[in-house]
């Protein structure tokens, strides 16, 4: 499945606009601490192992595509 992200860096909720999963991180942007804590979020929201989300494509932008193995549904909310 895949998934459309857009982050922004702050403390808030994860949730859906239209097609795009919105994830808040006060992670910073270097290293990949920012994308290791989204790829966590978003594995922790689907029930999903964290080695079953790749970040496809935006690996140093605000919107992401993730690739999630295994599932084809939308999380519950």
């Amino acid at each position: 499945m895949l998934l459309k992200v857009k982050v922004i860096f702050g403390s808030g909720k994860p949730h859906m606009d239209g097609d795009t999963l919105v994830i808040h991180t006060s992670e910073k942007p270097e290293k990949g601490m920012a994308n290791r804590d989204i790829i966590s979020q978003v594995a922790r929201i689907y029930g999903i192992a964290q080695t079953n989300v790749t970040i496809i494509r935006g690996l140093k932008s605000r919107r992401k595509v993730l690739q999630l193995a295994g599932i084809d549904v939308k999380p519950v909310e």
